[in-house]
């Protein structure tokens, strides 16, 4: 579970030098950004991997109760809020699709 928790760590701190050097979506500073955003600690990492070596101690398996491939029938359905995405992010943030929904399907 150690291998498992310090591979997602590498991949997320990969990802952040990533994001670093790359344009952002959102209209925020980084500064302003990072002020939200949460910090890994290595108390953080050591409480994960204490948790995630607790569950397949005890259930011999991780996860320890649910079935890894057991998937529900699902469907999500709601309306994004373009205005939203207008005002705190780059144009492009959403896709034709989403900006014509309500025109499409909610005609006034």
């Amino acid at each position: 579970m150690d291998a498992a928790v310090d591979a997602v760590v590498a991949t997320l701190t990969r990802q952040q030098a990533v994001l670093d050097n790359a344009a952002v979506p959102y209209l925020a500073s980084r500064s302003e950004h990072r002020e939200g955003t949460v910090e890994i600690t290595e108390e953080g990492i050591a409480c994960t991997k204490a948790v995630c070596n607790y569950v397949y101690e005890n259930y011999g398996r991780f996860p320890g109760t649910v079935d890894a491939m057991h998937l529900m029938w699902l469907m999500q359905a709601h309306h994004l809020d373009t205005d939203y995405y207008d005002r705190f992010f780059r144009a492009g943030a959403y896709g034709p699709t989403h900006a014509a929904h309500m025109a499409k399907w909610h005609p006034r």
